[in-house]
């Protein structure tokens, strides 16, 4: 799940980025990798168009980085946990035959926003047990926009809550049970 920046990467790689794209596309096309595209309909602050790469499963991208086990509280883990939630999302977008169309938001300031479906649903992922202010950064950025209408923030957090501005915060089986249960994506044609 990291922004591809093709010439820096086929630099590091001694290739061309049209080389990189290609493979890229080989990767998209025979499924083994998506790519979720930069949300920029904003218009306070600009997003960044870059996409973010992701592959198919999450325990292929750890062995193919050479990860073995990932320890909790860690920036691997919290990487991990995005890769799995986005996984889910797409799979039940699938599944229930949704055409909502996912992307992700980040602005040159440093905002971000993990997941946003359509213009209805923005969804940040934190692999922490208790979701603090900080955290919740992103998600206010992007609801200034007055664009979307639900934002959840998925953690390891034991209780669900709800903030004073309406940010839900849940436990990430709270949430799958949501999403599973077809409610989340109730308003996605």
């Amino acid at each position: 799940g990291q922004e591809i920046n093709y010439e820096r990467f086929a630099s590091d790689l001694q290739i061309s980025p049209s080389t990189l794209k290609n493979y890229i596309g080989i990767l998209k096309d025979t499924l083994i990798a998506f790519v979720l595209k930069g949300y920029s309909k904003t218009r306070k602050r600009k997003g960044v168009s870059r996409g973010k790469i992701y592959l198919f499963d999450v325990g292929v991208a750890n062995h193919l980085s050479r990860k073995e086990a990932i320890a909790p509280k860690t920036k691997d883990f919290g990487d991990a946990f995005e890769h799995f939630i986005v996984l889910e999302i797409r799979a039940a977008i699938s599944y229930f035959r949704k055409n909502g169309s996912m992307t992700y938001w980040r602005t040159h300031a440093g905002h971000e926003v993990d997941i946003l479906i359509d213009n209805n649903i923005a969804i940040e992922c934190k692999s922490t047990s208790l979701v603090q202010d900080r955290d919740l950064k992103g998600l206010r950025a992007l609801r200034a926009e007055n664009i979307f209408k639900e934002f959840y923030i998925i953690s390891l957090d034991s209780k669900r809550r709800k903030t004073e501005d309406g940010i839900h915060i849940l436990p990430c089986e709270d949430f799958l049970n949501l999403l599973w249960s077809g409610e989340l994506l109730g308003e996605i044609s």
